[in-house]
């Protein structure tokens, strides 16, 4: 993803982190309390050349999701205008509700604490 397009992610307010290269794992600690200040400095500092891109759920972005890995459920979970679509099933993104993360088998809730990792 190239700097532009991480300044307008930053810019339009979403706390986004760099990734360990061909990893989901970030390469910040403490990134589950990330601020739009923390993106700013990673973007700087040049840490997302190479790097993944995740974005926080939660509170600090006001955005939970739900992540399906199994095509089986997509049609009995709720629908949203906002989809990503990955190598198998899809995450689609809502409002932020105070709901706390939850794993189940091939479905996950992720809010505080959780984040998705962006498509290229």
């Amino acid at each position: 993803m190239n700097d532009a397009i991480l300044h307008e992610i930053i810019e339009n307010g979403l706390v986004i982190f760099s990734l360990i290269p061909k990893s989901k794992r970030p390469k910040s600690k403490g990134w589950s309390q990330f601020t739009i200040d923390e993106s700013i400095c990673e973007l700087e500092k040049g840490m997302f050349n190479g790097a993944g891109v995740s974005l926080l759920c939660g509170k600090q972005n006001g955005i939970c999701a739900i992540d399906i890995d199994n095509d089986k459920y997509l049609n009995t979970l709720p629908r949203s205008p906002v989809v990503k679509r990955g190598n198998k099933g899809e995450t689609r993104f809502f409002k932020y509700n105070g709901q706390p993360t939850k794993h189940y088998v091939d479905v996950d809730f992720l809010s505080d604490g959780s984040h998705t990792v962006m498509p290229p």
